[in-house]
């Protein structure tokens, strides 16, 4: 038997939202919903599925019946293990009303993981979890290496560029148009520098070892094809190394 839902809402941005709903062992979707190559419907579902912001969607237990709400004591059922970019999960019927006038129609067939449905929020949530993946890597250097002397400038490279894409990636199994923006945040013990700036320099007075590290916050946006342009939240790296200052000795000389 598939698993009961607890009635649950998730807000999704705008205006989506999905609802857990146990009655038709799914969830009720409004806005836009994304079917990947699972889905056994058409390309134009699926086109319409990733690009109405006004309709709405059923993703019921997979037994099939006339409507979505018809009660089913039981039915003949295939396999229903199923297995997706996000993991595994179960075969799922999609029904669509485009008009609160319209029947729901059924529309296909989809592979549904415990994520639920393939919203927004689902893309943006795989994207920052594998930021590491899809962004440039951050290889922080520094001139002189290792060690330097006080009261001289050190001069520092995060060795990545000031824009990154727009980028072809592929997310939760579909192409997603990534584009992302990068701002530094240095940290020198003594001093703290925000810059948009590839390469820096920092001069300590004292010597001793001092931990630099830096953070790249990355301003960036995502878009499937053919749907509208969102933000990608909280896209960031992080390095650190250690650096040795030591006092600048003079010498006298005839």
């Amino acid at each position: 038997m598939l698993n009961i839902f607890l009635t649950a809402l998730i807000l999704l941005p705008t205006e989506t939202s999905v609802v857990a709903d146990s009655e038709l062992q799914g969830w009720r979707v409004a806005g836009q919903m994304y079917l990947d190559e699972t889905f056994t419907g058409s390309e134009t579902t699926k086109r319409v599925a990733a690009t109405c912001q006004n309709c709405k969607w059923l993703v019921t237990s997979y037994c099939k019946r006339d409507n979505p709400f018809q009660q089913i004591n039981s039915c003949d059922l295939p396999v229903l293990g199923c297995e997706t970019d996000l993991g595994n999960g179960v075969k799922h019927r999609v029904w669509r009303q485009v008009t609160v006038d319209e029947d729901w129609q059924d529309v296909g067939v989809v592979c549904i993981t415990p994520k639920g449905p393939v919203t927004s929020r689902v893309v943006s949530e795989v994207i920052r979890e594998e930021a590491v993946v899809f962004l440039p890597p951050l290889n922080p250097t520094s001139s002189p290496k290792g060690q330097a002397l006080v009261k001289m400038p050190v001069y520092f490279s995060t060795n990545q560029p000031t824009r990154f894409g727009p980028k072809i990636v592929n997310v939760a199994g579909f192409e997603v148009l990534l584009t992302a923006y990068p701002t530094w945040v240095w940290s020198f013990q003594d001093q703290q520098v925000i810059t948009k700036n590839q390469q820096i320099s920092h001069t300590w007075n004292k010597s001793g070892r001092y931990l630099v590290s830096v953070n790249a916050k990355w301003d960036a946006d995502w878009q499937i094809l053919g749907s509208s342009t969102r933000p990608a939240p909280n896209l960031e790296q992080r390095s650190n190394f250690y650096l040795q200052l030591r006092p600048a000795w003079g010498q006298l000389t005839r």
